[in-house]
């Protein structure tokens, strides 16, 4: 699942860029936008609302997962609609 500015970007990006991670254009993406309504990558399934993403979390399937999406993982938070968290930190060194 993303929201709206990281599905941008990734819309742009990764069909250029599949054999870095070839998967990413077989799933499905699940996109939580009030503007964007269809898309020529990955065929995803944009939502407008909240309850759209309850009913997803309620149904049978693999989990949910979230890239990136700062303003998405905070609306999700607030609605009590995450489980759990799997944080990737990347180590920088600066100087």
């Amino acid at each position: 699942m993303l929201g709206r500015k990281t599905f941008q970007i990734w819309e742009f990006y990764w069909p250029k860029h599949a054999d870095n991670w070839p998967a990413i254009n077989e799933v499905t993406t699940y996109v939580l936008s009030n503007t964007l309504k269809k898309s020529d990558w990955n065929n995803p399934i944009f939502y407008t609302s909240l309850s759209d993403i309850e009913k997803l979390k309620k149904s049978k399937g693999s989990d949910i997962k979230v890239w990136g999406s700062g303003e998405l993982v905070q609306l999700l938070l607030q609605n009590d609609l995450v489980d759990e968290f799997w944080l990737m930190i990347h180590p920088l060194t600066l100087g």
